[in-house]
């Protein structure tokens, strides 16, 4: 049977996100949300990656290449590992473009009436001809938007779900995910050359390290480091492709076609996919009345999700909203 939540004088409303319906985790009080906590794996392997070998970077090259090559290497990579690492929180913790469900959006509508037009705001890409039904989020989905899986939403330009950057990556991130690759790519190259310069210049008789530890950051560093610049640029490369194609990487590996006429692309695709962010439609830190959620066997909510300075993940809804 279905229940109403309890609700008392001194806590009437809840914080939207507190009962968002899809597989994404939020802090700062649902400013703030990203992907499902089973992306942690690949999510740590790419924090280490970075953070582990820069670290030796500045460890074992950086003193080195700064008094005996030029400052600027260290400086300069400084400079990029702060990027790197902003775009890939910005990335990580940025709304990729979720289209809401139906129950959402009014639920949505019916506490803030400023929501009612928020099928106009999908960008102007509506064309019903060409538009699916999305039946877990029971909507109407605009052209190249499509069902993540993994997070459990339908997200706008959907390109694809990275594990690494604990996120979908669709019209609202991939700028933020664009940055991050090209930041991150630089990064890898810069880092290894500075390796190979410090290994060249003890080879040659300079005072460095020895050879012993140049030839053991070689091996456990360098190497790696190797690859992951060439993976990286080759990613590099693929995503300049499609974005001078005006496809995403969904619409590319199914043959699907961008529908560049419907959704107002220039004809030459540079940069058209990706040209307009365009404003979050989730309303995540909206108030709601607990009177009017329904839950079917749904504990009540944790006090501890409210907080608005911790990570929480969102209480499942295995119910329906009443409006």
């Amino acid at each position: 049977m279905d229940a109403v939540l309890p609700s008392s004088s001194e806590d009437e409303y809840v914080t939207a996100y507190q009962v968002w319906p899809g597989n994404n985790r939020f802090c700062c009080g649902g400013r703030l949300m990203t992907g499902p906590a089973e992306d942690w794996p690949s999510n740590c392997c790419a924090w280490s990656a970075i953070l582990i070998i820069s670290t030796c970077y500045f460890i074992f090259a950086a003193p080195y290449l700064y008094s005996h090559v030029s400052p600027a290497l260290p400086i300069l990579t400084v400079a990029l590992l702060v990027i790197t690492v902003g775009f890939f929180l910005t990335t990580s913790f940025s709304d990729p473009g979720i289209i809401p469900r139906k129950q959402w959006s009014r639920l949505m509508r019916s506490d803030d009436e400023e929501r009612k037009g928020e099928e106009e705001k999908l960008g102007g890409e509506r064309d019903e001809a060409l538009n699916k039904i999305c039946e877990t989020c029971q909507i109407s989905r605009p052209p190249r938007a499509s069902h993540c899986s993994i997070c459990d939403n339908c997200v706008e330009v959907f390109d694809h779900h990275c594990p690494f950057v604990n996120n979908c990556i669709g019209k609202r991130n991939y700028p933020f995910f664009l940055g991050f690759l090209l930041s991150v790519t630089l990064l890898a190259i810069i880092v290894m050359a500075g390796f190979v310069l410090s290994m060249r210049k003890s080879g040659e008789g300079d005072e460095g390290m020895s050879t012993t530890m140049l030839i053991i950051l070689g091996i456990f560093l360098g190497l790696p480091t190797l690859f992951l610049s060439v993976a990286l640029l080759s990613f590099c490369g693929w995503h300049l492709y499609l974005i001078c194609s005006g496809k995403t990487t969904r619409e590319r590996l199914k043959g699907l076609s961008s529908d560049h006429a419907s959704s107002g692309a220039c004809p030459c695709g540079m940069f058209s996919t990706w040209q307009k962010r365009g404003e979050s439609l989730l309303g995540l830190t909206q108030r709601v009345h607990r009177s009017r959620l329904i839950h079917q066997n749904t504990p009540p909510l944790s006090s501890a999700s409210s907080s608005s300075s911790s990570s929480s993940a969102a209480a499942p809804i295995s119910g329906t909203f009443v409006v």
